[in-house]
């Protein structure tokens, strides 16, 4: 869950998934050796919030540009 709010939290401030993955796995990593969880488990906690995030924030330049190709206006 530690991960995933991580990964939420930074997507306000970092668009690109490989520079969270930079400089979050660092981190991460030992983390979760400390606490016992597995890699795989750790990488599936930060793609899932990168992937979650990406419908939510409204700083996603894919989102932008879909809205504005449809003619969509994004809430004010």
């Amino acid at each position: 869950m530690l991960i995933f709010a991580l990964g939420l939290f930074l997507q306000l401030f970092i668009g690109s998934a490989s520079a969270k993955a930079i400089l979050m796995i660092p981190i991460l990593a030992p983390m979760c050796a400390s606490m016992g969880v597995s890699y795989n488990s750790a990488v599936l906690a930060f793609t899932l919030a990168d992937g979650f995030a990406n419908v939510l924030v409204p700083t996603n330049a894919v989102i932008l540009v879909g809205l504005g190709m449809a003619e969509v206006g994004y809430g004010k």
